[in-house]
């Protein structure tokens, strides 16, 4: 039998330099005077979520290549979905199997 660990990436201190990275970024882009598409909105807020787990949850690593999963977990692949509406973003490597943040 697989035993299945607890997958808590998500937690106070993931969420809250998550929103203290997007308040930074959006402030920036504001500042700028940058507009972005919603597929690229999609992609920094993954990389923003990506730190952010990878900075504070033990046995996170956030490998930053297309062809690797976006979290490895205690060698586990973890991928990251956004959404800017109703629907789920995901590139070539959706399919991946493992778990998956929404």
């Amino acid at each position: 039998m697989i035993e299945v660990k607890d997958m808590d990436l998500i937690n106070d201190s993931v969420m809250n330099r998550l929103t203290g990275d997007f308040i930074k970024l959006s402030k920036v882009l504001d500042e700028l005077n940058i507009t972005v598409s919603a597929k690229q909105m999609s992609e920094l807020v993954s990389a923003l979520l990506e730190n952010a787990i990878a900075d504070n949850i033990d046995g996170a690593i956030a490998p930053k290549v297309d062809s690797e999963p976006d979290i490895l977990y205690n060698g586990n692949s973890v991928e990251i979905k956004t959404s800017t509406g109703e629907t789920w973003r995901g590139g070539t490597f959706s399919k991946r199997p493992g778990y998956y943040v929404f």
